[in-house]
């Protein structure tokens, strides 16, 4: 026990010197916003265009995982989106089509809600393809955007590391529910409900659906619009909430989970420098069971702290820390969690390291590259590393103008 606090006093020691230093040595891995989230302004030049859309992530992703905490797996695959969309007004879309996963190697997919690998469960499932129908239809009312069907979500919604896993992007069927998001000069906010399970009367499954908020408010910024140099001091809030039970069906197991975050952010844009952008942050997250007896813990806390950077070459460096009290998370690695598959961990840490490369060869298509550690520290410690390699493409082109 003595030895633990003491190693964990070294570890805050060393991270807190690291983020006073961070202008020398500044850490950080930023392609999420460039392969992995969706643009949802619609276009107003647009107006009385009928467009094909091919929005597409193709990727290898091995996980060289071992311990309790997680077993490895390897993702060798894609998924593709075909869809066709049509804006009325400048203010009005309507998009449809489909949504298809495909693995390498497999030929039959459980048709299941798939928040991350999926279970088998009996006869259910697709030859070929796990594939989804898509629609979208979304409205802007000033700085208001409203999305009904498939939804903006994934790395869309702004969720620090302890609460989304970034693999979810490659695993997750599309969220489907509504959505409502603000843009103004100093405040974005995101609500969402992911309805993951639908049960008509009498049906042998629970319901399903995640609720979401976050929110991100500038509470400093010295950037520049010309030069886009300056610092941005912002504070991130987060929630989500995970319902499972329903009053139509016969399973009447009902559980009720939350997360929560409040961080604040620092971040400086030295677009000019060798060193494109630095940033830290900090976040105290929460866990709270409020009905069921899914884990064995019902509430915790934990902190998390990071360093990141953005190069010049294209590479990106992150450095994170988290210190667990209990804390159990809903949609992020099992590593930021106290929950194995078989048992609960008093007071566990980790530290998870990034480096990727990323290439934008235009706004529509670009690759990226990614090492990723966790050293876990617990009953047994371990350290795990995974290896991806990413392509996106999103092209669009006119069928047709309508006058």
């Amino acid at each position: 026990m003595i030895s633990r606090v003491v190693w964990c006093a070294t570890v805050w020691r060393t991270l807190i010197t690291s983020l006073l230093f961070i202008t020398v040595l500044p850490l950080q891995a930023q392609m999420d916003s460039t392969l992995f989230t969706s643009r949802y302004a619609i276009d107003s030049t647009a107006v009385g265009e009928l467009r094909l859309h091919i929005d597409n992530l193709s990727f290898f992703k091995d996980n060289e995982w071992d311990g309790e905490m997680a077993k490895g797996y390897t993702l060798p695959g894609l998924w593709i989106q075909p869809t066709v969309s049509y804006t009325p007004l400048r203010n009005v879309q309507l998009q449809a089509g489909l949504h298809a996963l495909l693995y390498a190697g497999t030929i039959k997919y459980p048709s299941l809600m798939y928040q991350d690998l999926p279970s088998w469960k009996g006869d259910q499932y697709q030859k070929g393809t796990h594939l989804l129908p898509f629609f979208r239809a979304k409205a802007k009312l000033g700085a208001v955007h409203i999305v009904l069907g498939d939804i903006y979500g994934g790395s869309n919604h702004l969720l620090p590391d302890p609460l989304y896993a970034q693999e979810l992007n490659l695993t997750a069927d599309p969220e489907m529910g509504a959505q409502v998001l603000i843009d103004l000069k100093r405040w974005h906010f995101d609500a969402w409900i992911n309805w993951q399970s639908f049960i008509f009367r009498g049906d042998h499954h629970s319901e399903a659906f995640c609720f979401g908020l976050s929110n991100r408010l500038s509470l400093l910024s010295t950037r520049s619009s010309m030069t886009r140099k300056g610092y941005t001091l912002t504070l991130p809030v987060s929630l989500i909430a995970q319902h499972v039970g329903g009053e139509l069906d016969t399973v009447k197991a009902v559980t009720t989970h939350f997360n929560a975050s409040v961080g604040i952010e620092l971040q400086r844009q030295m677009p000019s420098s060798w060193l494109r952008k630095w940033a830290v942050e900090a976040h105290l997250v929460g866990y709270d069971q409020n009905k069921g007896e899914k884990w064995q813990v019902t509430q915790g806390w934990g902190a998390y702290a990071a360093a990141s950077a953005q190069l010049k070459c294209r590479v990106g460096l992150k450095a994170g820390y988290m210190y667990n009290h209990d804390f159990q998370t809903l949609l992020g690695y099992s590593y930021y969690g106290t929950m194995s598959e078989t048992k609960a961990y008093r007071y566990p840490s980790v530290i998870n390291l990034k480096a990727d490369w990323t290439k934008a060869f235009t706004p529509q298509y670009a690759i990226g590259a990614r090492v990723e550690a966790f050293a876990f520290f617990a009953d047994q410690n371990s350290f795990n590393v995974s290896f991806g390699v990413f392509f996106r493409a999103t092209p669009s082109f006119r069928l047709k103008k309508f006058k």
